[in-house]
């Protein structure tokens, strides 16, 4: 079959979670510094934090993460703290579409996810 590890951002200079921790640390920012949180209301501004909450929990997964991506592969501590990483980026984005996305009157046809 394919060759998955080849497939990863990076993977043969051993940069990929660097770049992924990079990415995140990015969105996060532009979640708290570019006032995203002044155009929610009041009684719905803890979205930010449980988003907040995700991306602080990604981090440190994130940073434990072996930079060879066939070891990550091949090894299943790893491969559980990826399937982790996955699962949480998917709700990251769930939650920016849908709840906060939602909360500010965006309607579900728009997607933070696709560069709309």
């Amino acid at each position: 079959g394919p060759n998955f590890a080849t497939r990863a951002i990076y993977w043969r200079s051993e940069n990929t979670w660097p770049s992924v921790l990079a990415n995140l640390d990015a969105l996060q920012a532009l979640l708290n510094e570019a006032g995203m949180e002044d155009l929610l209301d009041e009684d719905v501004r803890s979205i930010v934090s449980s988003i907040n909450f995700l991306f602080s929990s990604l981090d440190g997964v994130v940073e434990g993460m072996n930079p060879d991506i066939r070891v990550v592969l091949n090894d299943p501590d790893q491969r559980a703290k990826l399937d982790y990483i996955i699962l949480n980026l998917k709700d990251v984005i769930l939650r920016l579409n849908n709840n906060y996305g939602g909360a500010i009157g965006l309607g579900a046809g728009f997607s933070f996810s696709d560069g709309d």
